[in-house]
């Protein structure tokens, strides 16, 4: 190290590990020493002493209608059912920070291939 090649196959002599670990112990303590000083100041400060802020999160659930309804409606849904489309977008005027989902997600058959099909149409908005 610094200018020394240890070999890999063979174990180095304490003599090279102690002028080694002279090198390199110094360097340490260097870095130690100055790091409470490194990135202090104003903004710093401000950061530290600043409110948290509050984060907004919304939990959902029966949110993918099965296409194969009649009142999946390309999506839309209608007055009494499949309203996935009418709470997504309450959801996304809240402008929430992160949306779980909870709860069984495709509602009737819950297949992957209707979940596929509903989701996007609706809470694929939300995807990170």
């Amino acid at each position: 190290m610094f200018g020394e090649r240890l070999s890999p196959t063979r174990n180095p002599s304490p003599k090279s590990r102690i002028k080694v670990m002279t090198r390199i112990i110094p360097t340490l303590l260097f870095v130690l020493l100055i790091s409470p000083f490194l990135g202090s100041g104003p903004a710093r400060t401000a950061a530290a002493t600043a409110p948290p802020k509050a984060v907004t999160v919304m939990a959902v659930g029966d949110i993918a209608c099965d296409p194969a309804s009649p009142d999946f409606n390309g999506g839309q849904g209608d007055n009494k059912f499949c309203q996935m489309k009418a709470t997504s977008d309450l959801v996304a005027q809240a402008k929430p920070d992160a949306v779980l989902a909870l709860g069984d997600n495709q509602y009737e058959n819950a297949t992957l291939a209707g979940f596929q099909q509903s989701y996007d149409l609706s809470w694929g908005r939300f995807k990170s």
